[in-house]
């Protein structure tokens, strides 16, 4: 190896690593910056809970080498269809899950809830469960799933369309098949797809993930969404997406919002990452869809075995049985 190319080569090195530097303590600034703007802890309704003291949020250097996350977790998703000046807790839910991640099984299991769920409301009746934050925010819907299918929730995490648009362009769309074709028209909601394979953008994917127009309803639908969170996690964790970190983080920053820590979210990501498609176990609650005798509006009802499943399933998978 001659001595030019010895220098030209340790140049690389040295212009390559600096560049590296600056990407990641950019990518570090804006996570830090990020993660104070997503942070909100759920607002208790009864006194002993609200004096809780609220949690470290402080985000150093040696964090991003630290993993916090080493006993199970339970957190409520939630798809926000939030209207231009509508917060967090004004917004509709169009979808709610719960998910329990086991960092020593590296297992994954998602419930999923019809929005149209009858469920009673503690310290109210019994409504629709997408009712629960109108009435009482992310307190009472914590509340009336805890009190309803016997889960204890963790945290939250709750993102709303406008960001879910966002960050399926900036990772170039994700891959869907359909079996058949699919088309709907509405001020909300526009979906136009022929049978087969698609890449679908922000918008495409949105009206996929929201169509309920063919035989399957509700849970048709809840099974898309449920595929597409998947797909859209896998491809936002993959490595190759670092680049595009600073996209990613300026689409969430003003429209996710969270009680996960700083260190506790990074931790949460970098064992996601290590997860497998076969790691990811759906349910939906069982149940029918009927309408009802006492007011005649349509209700998603379950019975005592529909409920007792989703327990065990959230159960078996946060203890590694």
């Amino acid at each position: 190896m001659n001595t030019k190319w010895k220098k030209g080569l340790k140049l690389f090195l040295i212009a390559s690593t600096a560049l590296l530097v600056a990407l990641f303590g950019y990518i570090y600034y804006l996570f830090n910056q990020f993660g104070d703007n997503i942070y909100r802890e759920v607002q208790a309704s009864d006194t002993e809970e609200a004096e809780k003291p609220i949690k470290d949020n402080s985000f150093g250097i040696t964090d991003l080498f630290t993993n916090s996350f080493k006993e199970p977790l339970t957190l409520l998703v939630l798809g926000l269809d939030a209207r231009a000046g509508e917060t967090i807790d004004t917004a509709r839910t169009d979808t709610i899950m719960v998910i329990t991640i086991n960092p020593d099984t590296q297992q994954i299991a998602a419930v999923s809830f019809p929005r149209d769920t009858y469920v009673l409301l503690p310290g109210y009746d019994h409504q629709k469960i997408n009712s629960a934050m109108y009435y009482g925010g992310l307190d009472l819907l914590e509340k009336t799933i805890e009190y309803n299918f016997d889960i204890t929730i963790d945290k939250y995490l709750a993102l709303d369309f406008q960001a879910f648009q966002e960050i399926v362009d900036i990772l170039g769309g994700i891959e869907v098949y359909t079996p058949s074709s699919m088309y709907y028209v509405a001020s909300d909601i526009h979906v136009e797809l022929t049978p087969g394979y698609h890449n679908l953008n922000g918008e495409e994917l949105l009206g996929y993930v929201r169509y309920r127009n063919d035989s399957a309803g509700d849970i048709g639908r809840i099974s898309r969404q449920q595929y597409a969170i998947r797909a859209l996690g896998e491809k936002a964790s993959d490595l190759k997406t670092i680049i595009k970190a600073p996209a990613i983080l300026d689409a969430l920053g003003e429209h996710l919002y969270t009680d996960l820590t700083k260190q506790e979210l990074l931790s949460v990501i970098k064992a996601y990452r290590d997860f497998s498609n076969q790691d990811w176990h759906p349910l939906t609650l069982g149940g029918s869809a009927a309408r009802s005798e006492k007011d005649n509006l349509w209700y998603y009802f379950y019975n005592q075995a529909d409920k007792e499943e989703v327990t065990a399933f959230i159960n078996r998978y946060r203890d590694g049985e």
